[in-house]
Formats: structure tokens, C-alpha cells, sequence
């Protein structure tokens, strides 16, 4: 890929590592802009054409290049399908243009038709995009809402077989939108071996709890229930052999712990993430591990979860506020502290809940954090015999859309069993809500919890399933079936 220097530079600049105004120097920024305009004025000359193809390459490589440094998205995007009127099959300018167009949408169509052409002239370059950056053309696409463009991105990326080319990432939750597309056109066979491609059980059981897919059991290829238990087995050998290959990433010290937590081996996993933590106060940790900017506060989260699994919470709130000491993406934690709150109130300590959830800005959060945020303070008034603030109820319904589960524990903090028994029907009649839904009644492995709240709550989400309207209408597009395995997430609500 001749434009991975390019390709390099943007994703330091959109990757939260810096911004442009601290890369750049005045000078840099001066000698930039005149790179750009000399450039253009290069473009505009009249024996332009007749230039040899190297020298219009480079002309507007330079400019592409001082674009990206300068976010000057409409330039760079500009120069980029100059480049490619030079060399129309170069797969790293193909990619360069999917990623720009992620940041400046208005030729999305043009990034999906580019990823397009690297999958049909070198499919085994789509291998050598980000998972990241797939993820960011995605949500682009679901803000688009052009169905079909989605399905044309979907294909490109999995007829190539893509692979993450950082191996401990995984594809599944991306996979999974492809084959409800598949269903969606018919192509059930097709549908049926991606499904197989799947490693995370929870993802492969929504295929068994939510009845539309049903009639997909006819394919001998189908996974079936009695095959859940060895997939979970299957993630914890990947996963222990991700973290013999790849020791310097923390991401896949991070898999290996989910997966022992996952199978239900709790002391195992806490085991595995002692170790890992204890690599955090090594003096070259920050040097050892290529993801300790992004990850060492995860490995704290996770460490967390573990001490919660066998009841040591006083070492688990420990661990979260180590890890919500650390910088996300260079400002406020907004995740570790999140997560902190939520299991405070959850404990039953409402006034540290409310003080640490205080500590946060909206700004810090996107609308799905903030929505976990105003759970957690009204949660925190309701359970402790006060009146939650008009404010943060007004912020939790008119963004409820944002995050349903936050807005079901919000409903189940409340009381309203009415109001929840509603938002959950609504859920399950919705396509793109139900596997979420269903999934929060699944009965799993359960851990050695010592959480009176989150107790109380499950105890509430299990009165609200077993009204006959919502059982009703779970029994209509669903089942409740024995999943073996552990949820590790404990926002499924």
C-alpha cells in the first residue's frame, strides 16, 4: 500500500492520540497550506496533463498529506480521488478514501464503491483495514440509512473473509448485521455458514432464542444449543493461544480473562487478571505493551469484574478508581468512571455513587454513556427514597432511543412496572431491539455476586418477564432457554 505513510497520519490524528493543533508547529501549519496551494496551482497549469504520471502523483500526495494533518477533510478527499484518476486500483488510496469519507460523509457512497474495488481486485487487502475503521464506516452508514449501500458494504467486507489484522480483535458484532441482511434477501444458506463463523456464544444463542430465525435449524450446518458449551471452550483455547502469540497487548490478556468469566471459571479469571495487573506497575509497562495508552484502564475494569464474580467488592471498587484515574482518549475517563458509579448504587452505596457520577460533564460522554450517567443518578434517588432531578428524568426520555437497556433499569429503578412492561413489548416488537431484549431474560451461569441493588433489579426485570402481556409476547417472537455460559456485561437489561 504506496499510501500507508498517509494512511498513518490520519489515524494518529482521528485516533484520540492527538489533536492537530498539538502535532502541528505555526511553521508546519504555514508550510502546509502553502504545500496545498502549490499544489492546486501545479493542477490548475495547463501542461499539467502532460506531466509524467510520478510527478502528478506526488503533487497531489503532498497535498493529500498536508490535509490530513490539517483536518482539512473536503482537501484531502479532493486530492485523494485525484490521486485515484492516476492509479484507479491502488488499494491503499481505495482505503484511504473509505476511512476520510467515515470523518467527511459527503461521498459515503464513494467509500463504500472503494472498498468495493479492494475486495474485487485484492481481496486479501481488506484483511489490512482496522477493525476500528469498518466500525466507524458502519455507524456511518446506519446514520445514512440507505439499506442497501449497508448490504453493499457488508459484502465487501466479508466475501474477502476479512480478518482483523490485529488478530486478538474479533469481527462477530460486525458479522452479525451481515446476516440479518442475508435473512433479510433471502439467502439463508449463505446466512447459515457465516453464523458458523461466529465464535462468541452469546452472539451465535440470539440465533436460538429469537424465533425468525427458526426455519434456519433445517441447514445441518446450524449450530444447535448443545453446541454453546463448546464454543465457550473453543474462546478460552483461541484466547489462550492469542495471549501466548501476542504477550505485549493488553487486549489479549483482557480476552482470555472474559473468556475464563464467560465459562464460568471465576477464580481462574481473577487468577489471570492479578497477573496482568501486576504487569501495570512494571517500569517499562508503558513501553512493553503496544496498547497500554487505550487498554490499562480496561485491564483495571476487568480485574474489577473479577473481584465482583467472587464478592471481594471493597478490592473491586479499588480497581475501578485505578482505572478511572486514567485518561480516556486523553480527557475525562468517562468509561471507568461509568462503571464505577453503576456498581457503587449497585452495592447500595448511593452517596459515593452520586458523588463519583458527579464528577462527570456531558461532554465527557457520548449520548449511550450519558444515558448509563442519568441511570445511575436516578437510580441512586429513587432507591434511596428521593425525588430523581426533573432533569436528568427529561434527559432519560428523550434519549431513551440511545440506550434501551440504560432506560429499562431506569424504569425498573423507578417502580413503574407498568411503564417498563411497555418499553420491554416495544423492544421485542422491534427487529433492530429484540435480540437485546431477549437476551436480558436468558437464564445463565450467575456468579457470587454481593450486590443487594443489582439484585433488587434482576428480581424486578424477572417480575416484569413474567407478566402474562410481556410473556406473551416473548413466547411470540422468542424463548427463554439455558444458556452455559456467564454474560459479562452488566448493562444487559
Amino acid at each position: 500500500m504506496r499510501i500507508a505513510g498517509f494512511i498513518a497520519t490520519l489515524l494518529l490524528i482521528c485516533g484520540g492520540t492527538a489533536r492537530a493543533a498539538d502535532q502541528s508547529t505555526d511553521a508546519s501549519v504555514r508550510d502546509c497550506n502553502a504545500t496545498i496551494e502549490n499544489s492546486r496551482a501545479a493542477a490548475r497549469s495547463k501542461n499539467f496533463s502532460d506531466q509524467a504520471p510520478s510527478i502528478r502523483w506526488q503533487i497531489f500526495a503532498d497535498l493529500v498529506n498536508c490535509a490530513l494533518e490539517l483536518q482539512r477533510w473536503e482537501e484531502a478527499l479532493n486530492g485523494i480521488n485525484a490521486l485515484l484518476e492516476i492509479e484507479p486500483d491502488n488499494t491503499g488510496v481505495l482505503a484511504l478514501k473509505m476511512i476520510v469519507t467515515t470523518i467527511e460523509p459527503r461521498d459515503l457512497p464513494g467509500g463504500v464503491a472503494s472498498l468495493e474495488r479492494i475486495a474485487e481486485t485484492a481481496p486479501e487487502d481488506v484483511s489490512n483495514i482496522e477493525l476500528e475503521q469498518l466500525l466507524n464506516m458502519f455507524r456511518r452508514l446506519k446514520e445514512h440509512g440507505d439499506p442497501d449501500l449497508r448490504f453493499r458494504f457488508y459484502k465487501a467486507v466479508f466475501s474477502s473473509d476479512y480478518a482483523p489484522p490485529n488478530a486478538v480483535d474479533t469481527a462477530d458484532g460486525l458479522r452479525i448485521g451481515y446476516i440479518r441482511d442475508l435473512l433479510e434477501k433471502r439467502s439463508k444458506s449463505y446466512a447459515v455458514e457465516q453464523i458458523r463463523k461466529i465464535a462468541d456464544p452469546l452472539i451465535v444463542a440470539e440465533f436460538l432464542f429469537d424465533k425468525r430465525y427458526d426455519d434456519l435449524a433445517r441447514f445441518p450446518a446450524m449450530p444447535k444449543s448443545s453446541d454453546l458449551a463448546r464454543l465457550v471452550e473453543d474462546e478460552i483455547t483461541l484466547s489462550k493461544r492469542l495471549l501466548a502469540e501476542h504477550p505485549d497487548e493488553m487486549k489479549a490478556h483482557i480476552r482470555y480473562a472474559q473468556a475464563l468469566r464467560t465459562n464460568g471459571r471465576f477464580d481462574d479469571a481473577l487468577m489471570q487478571t492479578t497477573k496482568t495487573v501486576a504487569l501495570l506497575y512494571a517500569d517499562d509497562a508503558e513501553e512493553r505493551f503496544s496498547d497500554y495508552g487505550d487498554q490499562a484502564r480496561w485491564v483495571y475494569n476487568e480485574h474489577a469484574y473479577a473481584l465482583y464474580d467472587v464478592g471481594r467488592n471493597a478490592e473491586a471498587r479499588e480497581a475501578l478508581e485505578a482505572g478511572a484515574r486514567l485518561n480516556e482518549f486523553g480527557g475525562a475517563n468517562a468509561s471507568q468512571t461509568i462503571n464505577l458509579a453503576t456498581m457503587l448504587f449497585r452495592e447500595g452505596l448511593f452517596a459515593e455513587a452520586e458523588k463519583t457520577i458527579g464528577g462527570l460533564e456531558r461532554k465527557d460522554a457520548s449520548p449511550f454513556g450519558w444515558m448509563w450517567a442519568a441511570a445511575v443518578k436516578i437510580c441512586v434517588r429513587s432507591l434511596n427514597g428521593a425525588k430523581p432531578h426533573p432533569v436528568d428524568l427529561e434527559f432519560a426520555r428523550a434519549n431513551q432511543a440511545e440506550n434501551d437497556s440504560a432506560y429499562a433499569e431506569i424504569l425498573l429503578c423507578l417502580g413503574d412496572e407498568d411503564a417498563a412492561a411497555a418499553h420491554f413489548i416495544a423492544r421485542l416488537g422491534d427487529p433492530e431491539r429484540r435480540a437485546a431484549a431477549l437476551r436480558s431474560v436468558q437464564k445463565t451461569l450467575e456468579a457470587n455476586y454481593n450486590l443487594p441493588i443489582g439484585e433488587k433489579l434482576e428480581r424486578r426485570q424477572a417480575a416484569v418477564a413474567a407478566r402474562p402481556d410481556v410473556a406473551a409476547e416473548i413466547n411470540k417472537v422468542g424463548r427463554i432457554i439455558d444458556l452455559p455460559f456467564f454474560p459479562i456485561y452488566w448493562g444487559d437489561y
